[in-house]
């Protein structure tokens, strides 16, 4: 499978690019299955860009490459022009930058809604008070303040995204990936869902990067990035 990456319109020149994507490719059992084959893109400090395209084309693996949870095949990706390949510590560095949010929420059934939103901070130098009062924070900025103590098996849909983006935004990240974090709620979740990262992305000035099938989701996005089957439709994106 061949999947490239298109942009929907060219960054402005005098853009700072926060991550620069180049020439990148992702493969499995030895090249014969492409997740992701020559992607080039540039997204700018701030911007919210959706990702968007069919089942299968490749968008949670570049989203995955971009969060450095997985290591491309070759290419290269720089956050803030520094190389992933020369990051000495790429749990360290997805600590200290970025957020994620995913569909299926990832929240550990055993633990309440606080102690979710605190696990990103465990490695951090905040005292154990200063946690708690910044994941209890956040929940409440959640619409959550009633649910601190509540476990993901009694939250709504709605709810556990929720604490989801409290997670992602406790380490104060620069940027927030998420991965079609509306697909599993209804159309009054979803909304809501999508607000509160709008609205949290406006406040912080962080960069918002996010896997849609939905076009009333995309529509909302500064930036489209199309991927599809098959080569690319559009040059990559240069700043």
């Amino acid at each position: 499978m061949n999947v490239a990456a298109t942009s929907a319109q060219h960054l402005p020149v005098d853009a700072t690019p926060i991550l620069d994507v180049r020439k990148v490719f992702l493969h499995f059992d030895e090249g014969r299955t492409r997740a992701v084959d020559g992607a080039d893109l540039r997204i700018a400090e701030g911007e919210f860009v959706a990702i968007d395209g069919p089942s299968g084309s490749g968008k949670s693996s570049l989203l995955n490459l971009i969060g450095a949870l997985d290591v491309p095949t070759s290419g290269e990706i720089c956050f803030r022009g520094q190389p992933y390949s020369d990051l000495a510590d790429m749990a360290l560095f997805r600590g200290r930058h970025i957020g994620f949010v995913f569909q299926t929420f990832h929240l550990i059934p055993t633990l309440s809604a606080i102690e979710n939103v605190m696990i990103p901070a465990l490695g951090c130098s905040w005292s154990a008070t200063e946690k708690r009062n910044k994941a209890a924070s956040l929940l409440s900025e959640m619409g959550l303040a009633e649910r601190l103590h509540s476990f993901p098996a009694t939250l709504s849909g709605g709810e556990r995204q929720r604490v989801a983006i409290a997670r992602a935004l406790i380490n104060d990240p620069d940027l927030i990936l998420a991965d079609e974090p509306t697909g599993s709620l209804d159309s009054v979740n979803a909304q809501q869902v999508l607000e509160l990262l709008i609205g949290s992305r406006e406040a912080r000035r962080i960069t918002l990067v996010m896997v849609t099938h939905d076009r009333s989701v995309s529509s909302r996005a500064d930036r489209v990035i199309h991927m599809r089957d098959g080569r690319n439709e559009l040059p990559g994106v240069a700043v």
